[in-house]
């Protein structure tokens, strides 16, 4: 490995996504599920590419590679892409954008990412409704949460202090 600073890999990072990269962040609207988010780079010059996924891997950012992709009459590309939350969170704080637009697009997902995932005002009632022996499913029903977000809740109730053991071994099973 060469010996550039952090700041020269940061710099060299920024660059380069701010010209061959993208950002996506599409919310639940037209009929998705679920909100995504990602940061892609795609270049002909694989050696460039090589390079870049040393910096981002030396500055801790986790990216995943995508094979060739060779389009008819095209020369072959290698993609570079960093969709998980914590990578996105290094490469906002250690990289950024230059480039107003992506600095935005960024920042919406940073945002994103950075929200609480349970009302912590509804903390209190969650666990009144936890003591009182309703299931993890009938919570979410009576709080209006969409069905599958067990986790968000589970994780909510451990941050107040309260194990609840595994889905499939002493769950609660609630009556309502």
């Amino acid at each position: 490995m060469k010996n550039e600073s952090i700041l020269f890999m940061a710099g060299w990072l920024r660059g380069f996504f701010d010209g061959e990269g993208s950002v996506a962040f599409r919310k639940q609207c037209a009929g998705r599920k679920h909100t995504s988010y990602y940061l892609t780079v795609t270049n002909t010059d694989f050696e460039l590419i090589e390079t870049c996924g040393l910096y981002l891997r030396s500055l801790g950012i986790y990216y995943t590679e995508w094979a060739v992709r060779r389009l008819k009459n095209r020369k072959p590309c290698r993609t570079l892409h960093i969709g998980r939350a914590e990578s996105i969170l290094r490469f906002h704080v250690a990289v950024n954008f230059a480039s107003p637009a992506k600095r935005k697009k960024l920042g919406e997902i940073i945002k994103w990412i950075s929200r609480p995932t349970i009302d912590e005002t509804r903390l209190p009632e969650i666990s009144a409704l936890w003591q009182e022996g309703h299931s993890l499913r009938c919570i979410g029903n009576k709080l209006g949460m969409k069905p599958g977000h067990h986790n968000k809740l589970k994780q909510a109730l451990a941050g107040t202090g309260i194990a609840i053991s595994p889905f499939g071994r002493g769950r609660k099973r609630c009556g309502c």
